[in-house]
Parts: C-alpha cells; sequence; structure tokens
C-alpha cells in the first residue's frame, strides 16, 4: 500500500468569472504529500509540488473590436520526491488542479507518452498561444480557441544534476471548445523526437 495525506497553499489572481478559461492573472500553488506509516503505508517518502501559472491578454483593443481574443498562457513545474518511493508511484505529479504521469501524456510534455521520463526531481515548462476564432450559439454557446504549445521538460536525481542539457521538447497544437463558459473540450496533438501523441480531455491544460 502507498497511501498518504496531501496539502497545498496557493494563490489565485485570475477573473472570478474566468476561472476555467482565464485571460490574465497569475495561479500559484505549493502542494505536499507525505506517505509513511503513520498513514498506513509500507513506503515512505515526501513529495513537494511547485507551480507557477500566468495568463496574459494580448493586445485586447485590436482583438476584442473584431471579438476574438489572443491569450499567452504559461505554466513552471518543479517537483522533488524524497525517501523510499515506489516505482509506480515514482512518475506521479499532482498539483491543486492537474495531476500528470511523469514528463508524458496530456499533463506533461505533450508529444511523448506518460511516464516517458521518470525520476526523483522533474520540471516542466510548458507555454500556449490561445486565439478564440469564432463563437457560436448553438446548445448554450460555444466558442472555438485555436492554440500552439511548447513544452520541454528533464528529469534527474538530484537538483544539481538539472542543466541546460537533455530538456525533452515537444511542439504542437489543437483545438479547444469552450462551452457555456466553465465546460472546456479539448483536442490536441504534439510531436517529439520520438514520435507523437494526441490527446483528449476536458479542460485546459493548466
Amino acid at each position: 500500500y502507498s497511501n498518504g495525506v496531501r496539502g497545498a497553499v496557493a494563490y489565485d489572481s485570475r477573473p472570478r468569472e474566468r476561472e476555467s478559461n482565464p485571460n490574465g492573472g497569475i495561479f500559484t500553488d505549493l502542494h505536499v504529500e507525505g506517505v509513511g506509516k503513520g498513514t498506513g503505508s509500507h513506503y515512505s517518502y515526501t513529495r513537494a509540488t511547485y507551480t507557477f501559472r500566468q495568463y496574459i491578454d494580448i493586445a485586447p483593443q485590436f482583438f476584442n473590436q473584431y471579438d476574438r481574443e489572443l491569450v499567452f498562457a504559461y505554466r513552471l513545474l518543479g517537483q522533488e520526491t524524497y525517501g523510499n518511493v515506489p516505482f509506480f508511484e515514482a512518475g506521479r505529479i499532482y498539483t491543486m488542479r492537474e495531476n500528470a504521469e511523469g514528463l508524458g501524456g496530456n499533463g506533461g510534455v505533450r508529444g511523448y507518452a506518460a511516464n516517458q521520463f521518470v525520476d526523483k526531481v522533474m520540471t516542466i515548462a510548458n507555454a500556449e498561444l490561445r486565439l478564440t476564432t469564432f463563437k457560436i450559439g448553438a446548445l448554450g454557446g460555444m466558442d472555438f480557441v485555436f492554440l500552439g504549445y511548447h513544452d520541454e521538460g528533464r528529469v534527474a536525481p538530484t537538483r544539481r544534476q538539472i542543466d541546460g542539457k537533455n530538456w525533452h521538447r515537444a511542439n504542437g497544437g489543437g483545438v479547444r471548445i469552450v462551452w457555456q463558459r466553465n465546460t472546456i473540450i479539448n483536442i490536441s496533438y504534439g510531436r517529439s523526437q520520438y514520435g507523437s501523441n494526441g490527446n483528449f480531455s476536458f479542460n485546459h491544460m493548466f
């Protein structure tokens, strides 16, 4: 068994009416997980994850006059695990809003498979351009958002071994449908040096 307790603290300045599809503000959180005998676990380890996200509305006076919107969004994530973590938990990445399995899949460096790269220290940087192109009134209203993204990540046994070499990169794009403001449908495709990966999910990646 690997049972634990988790806690987090966050700062959030995103517009309250647009938390699901923000066009401004910052959302950052520190997430800590503790696992040990006291939580009924056969393993003992601690995992700390820090994430910083920012959303920037680009040239709103220009795009808004055409009923369009261009948002630059990025996420920086760093995680370190201490102790005797089992292999089936080593790639888990938890934040207050997202989760991933190593540097891959829909929650990490897109273009790689989930758990493609795993280690005690994992870092991820994601950047997206989100362009709202057109809207329809059917089914309560839908906004169609086209996006392009660039992801990078790195894993290592210790923080000291994180350097400018051996970073894993992926690029891609897709479309997101904002349905009735709070439901986000995501379809995207990414390519990396080792292959490609298609994703379907709900909500923005970050």
